[in-house]
């Protein structure tokens, strides 16, 4: 299959000839060993960082190839063609005072051309200048399981094993697994039943058919890191765009005025294994599994009520860390009631845990540390008048009062326009220290704030309120940031929050990873934007989506969950009108 974009081409474009001249000045030289520093050649009215396409040097045959990928973009089903290539627009660096001839600028490259180099000494060298059309030498092997056995093998790159922990017998089991795209596995596990009790080899083939890595399938017994993940073992192991799920997305122009539904989703939960999507102010929610965000159905909750502009049943929801789902029936108006709706697991009915009418806006954020079965603290933001949260407080499961305390953080400035959410490190102490982020102002600003880049978490004193300490990444204020979670993995206390935001374009959906250890936030070990790893900035937003989020500043979430064998630390993360997804790691001693 072609890419049909590909044939397209700006007049502009057009009207160059492929040996079109340019000024041999205009090349930027450098210093190299050999005559050529570098040459690319991309496709114009492209934007995409894999849109360049280095070229090869054989120094001793006279012979420049470009090498462009077989499959284009990539993961995709589009397969490029000689006959794609014929206008590429070529970029040449040149060692300081040697000129080309013709001079590069756009060029058919479906056909062989001479470029001549000319020395300071005026000696010329020709080049056969070409491009060859490679398919893929990756064959790696990312993810491995046995779903019927509940297993999950751990892959080691290093010597090529994949451990499964168990030591009883598996026998003959089918597998999943992720592999490099285009390549293939032999004997494919995921087709027919292999004897696993018998180490049997399994080989991963690239989409070059050539290049091979062969993976030896062990069951054994890994030990952990003594402290925290292990450096490296993050990876985005699936992200499902919400509207493929058949979660309704609602543009603007579709939600009335006041009307402060959000964009499609708002809010995670998790009951066991189980990861819970809700679905903002429609009266349903969806079962997903944690390992590959498959649908397993949904939970209908229009028990809870018709909804009326300005007050929404399910408008957000979050999980306790006993399988209770909590919802809220948001006053997304002044002089609204707040209403917390109870649910015991995946069947359960909802049922009002709690009534609460304040002259402001309020349910916006929501979470809990500790269980509603034991002891809890729930927390919620207001909108509008002021920058303020209410607390709820469980004691041996019975909520102390349906009247919450409110709380008004010390630091912060301006509004938190119903974003400010709140983790607290002890579910037995209202006063132990919490973690704080929104989109709020802080006076005086974080040390390391740099002019629009000022807006970050912060971490609580609990007993007065107060700021002790600054989160150690500043966002920029062109981006909102809503929730937060905290979890202790291998030891190790972790804190997360998002970022997205709201109009399509700037700052990308990113997400940013604390490390309590050092008992403040100087340290933050994941930077999940535009300078962190795994490319996830800006690719898992509503922007990703060709979505916007304006009416769903509160419709994000993300949460941690600790994998039942203790090996891996999951992130779930969404954001409305764009994707749901995980992020792995795992604390394996390898």
């Amino acid at each position: 299959m072609k890419s049909k974009f590909l044939s397209i081409v700006s007049a502009a474009a057009l009207l160059m000839g492929a040996s079109a001249c340019q000024d041999p000045h205009e090349f930027a030289p450098a210093e190299y060993d050999e005559q050529f520093n570098s040459m690319t050649a991309s496709f114009y009215d492209d934007t995409r960082d894999e849109n360049s396409f280095p070229a090869e040097f054989d120094y001793e045959n006279h012979i420049i190839t470009i090498v462009v990928p077989y499959t284009y973009p990539a993961l995709s089903e589009n397969h490029l063609e000689m006959s794609d290539l014929t206008r590429m627009r070529m970029i040449c660096n040149l060692k300081n005072g040697e000129t080309l001839s013709p001079a590069l600028t756009w060029l058919d490259l479906s056909k062989e051309h001479q470029v001549t180099v000319t020395d300071n000494g005026g000696n010329k060298t020709v080049y056969t200048l070409r491009a060859e059309i490679r398919k893929s030498k990756e064959c790696r092997l990312t993810d491995f399981n046995i779903p019927e056995l509940g297993l999950t093998g751990i892959i080691n790159d290093i010597n090529n094993t994949i451990s499964l922990i168990t030591v009883d017998q598996i026998g003959e089991q089918k597998a999943e697994y992720s592999i490099s795209f285009g390549a293939t596995m032999s004997p494919d596990p995921a087709v027919e039943a292999v004897n696993f009790d018998n180490e049997p080899v399994l080989t991963v083939t690239a989409q070059d058919g050539v290049t091979k890595n062969e993976y030896k399938v062990i069951k054994a017994n890994p030990t952990k890191l003594p402290f925290g993940f292990r450096a490296g073992s993050e990876s985005v192991v699936w992200a499902k765009k919400q509207a493929d799920l058949g979660v309704t997305i609602l543009s603007g122009t579709e939600i009335a005025a006041g009307d402060l539904r959000f964009n499609g989703s708002a809010g995670l939960g998790i009951v066991g294994d189980k990861l819970v999507l809700n679905e903002a102010g429609q009266g349903k929610a969806y079962v997903l599994n944690y390992k590959d965000g498959s649908l397993i159905r949904t939970i209908d909750l229009t028990s809870m009520g018709t909804n009326t502009l300005g007050q929404y049943n399910n408008f957000r929801m979050t999980s306790d860390t006993d399988g209770n789902l909590l919802f809220t029936s948001a006053a997304a108006t002044n002089n609204g009631t707040l209403t917390l709706w109870k649910m015991k697991g995946l069947d359960g009915t909802p049922e009002k845990f709690a009534t609460f009418a304040k002259a402001s806006a309020l349910g916006g954020t929501l979470s809990i540390t500790g269980s509603l079965d034991g002891d809890a603290i729930i927390t919620s933001g207001q909108n509008g008048g002021g920058i303020v949260f209410y607390r709820w407080i469980v004691k041996g499961g019975v909520l102390q009062s349906e009247t919450p305390d409110e709380i008004a953080p010390v630091g912060y400035t301006g509004n938190c326009w119903g974003t400010l959410d709140v983790v607290y490190t002890d579910a037995s102490n209202p006063e132990s220290d919490y973690l704080a982020i929104g989109y709020v102002g802080f006076d005086p600003l974080p040390p390391m704030a740099n002019g629009a880049d000022n807006r970050t978490c912060a971490w609580f004193d609990g007993a007065t309120n107060t700021i002790k300490h600054f989160g150690n990444k500043c966002i920029t204020s062109n981006s909102v940031e809503n929730e937060g979670d905290l979890i202790t993995f291998n030891n190790t206390k972790y804190y997360i929050h998002n970022v997205f935001n709201t109009l399509g374009y700037g700052y990308g959906a990113s997400l940013v990873m604390y490390d309590l250890s050092t008992n403040d936030l100087s340290t933050p070990v994941l930077d999940f934007s535009k300078d962190g790893p795994l490319n996830f900035t800006g690719n898992y937003g509503a922007e990703a989506a060709s979505q916007t989020n304006g009416k769903g500043a509160n419709g994000n979430d993300v949460r941690f969950f600790v994998s039942p064998d203790g090996f891996y630390l999951y992130i779930f993360f969404e954001y409305s009108n764009g994707y749901v997804g995980a992020i792995r790691l795992d604390c394996i001693d390898l």
